[in-house]
């Protein structure tokens, strides 16, 4: 009897399992740990370095774009708590991995601790090409091991970043597709400061003053972006769970 009940537990985790892609069947983290994050603004933050990912104060919405390469318009339908309520990871690998073997471990991570399920569609949506301005690039590559990308109020701050990592970063901030055609290799250090677009004001006071997004892309480094019309993966939520308590 112990042996038939242990064949049914078996047989239940892995029809849960089968639904969409949530199967851990990828390569996985050493550890992880998964919790509510309750910082009171909406800065965040994804890094990795040498095997490991450092996650603070992001959504789920958010961590499935850094998982899985895709930006916040490439994501449809799931719970609304997947764009309001906030998460920090912290995830170790058995060795050093590629940043592309560390996405795989992280799809695996929420399919196994938010129970993700998706399917794949495509569609056709208006965006941009980033390519090298007139001017030419206004940042130099620099050498070094791991990447990050910060962003806080009109500012982003970059270590080692690449230029598919920028155009992904700018897809997010613009809401729409942007491919990286510049062409150029390496990844870089630098600041970026801009003036975000906000609504309708509702007081008198004046508008703060500074480069828009787009001018500030090309002033400080050096990449206009161009319009243009691109067929794109998305991501449709057929179900995600909040995560159970480490």
């Amino acid at each position: 009897m112990a042996k038939f009940r242990m064949q049914i537990l078996v047989w239940t985790w892995s029809a849960v399992y089968c639904l969409g892609q949530t199967a851990p069947a990828g390569p996985q983290f050493a550890a992880a740990t998964v919790k509510p994050s309750n910082t009171v603004d909406n800065s965040s933050s994804y890094n990795t370095n040498n095997g490991r990912v450092t996650v603070r104060n992001m959504t789920l919405k958010q961590l499935i774009g850094a998982a899985y390469s895709v930006k916040d318009f490439q994501i449809s339908g799931g719970p609304g708590w997947m764009e309001a309520d906030r998460f920090s990871i912290d995830a170790v690998a058995e060795a050093k991995s590629t940043q592309k073997e560390l996405a795989g471990m992280m799809q695996s991570l929420l399919g196994a601790r938010f129970q993700l399920a998706i399917r794949r569609e495509s569609r056709p949506f208006s965006g941009y090409a980033m390519v090298v301005a007139k001017g030419g690039m206004k940042i130099q590559p620099v050498e070094g091991e791991g990447s990050s990308m910060n962003t806080n109020n009109g500012k982003l701050r970059t270590k080692h970043a690449s230029m598919d990592r920028l155009a992904d970063w700018v897809a997010r901030q613009v809401g729409r597709p942007v491919v990286n055609e510049t062409g150029v290799e390496g990844g870089f250090d630098f600041t970026l400061e801009w003036v975000p677009e906000r609504g309708p004001r509702t007081d008198s006071s004046e508008a703060p003053s500074g480069p828009s997004l787009f001018t500030a892309l090309t002033e400080q480094v050096g990449v206009r972006l161009e319009s243009k019309k691109v067929p794109i993966e998305v991501l449709v939520i057929e179900r995600a769970e909040k995560p159970a308590e480490n």
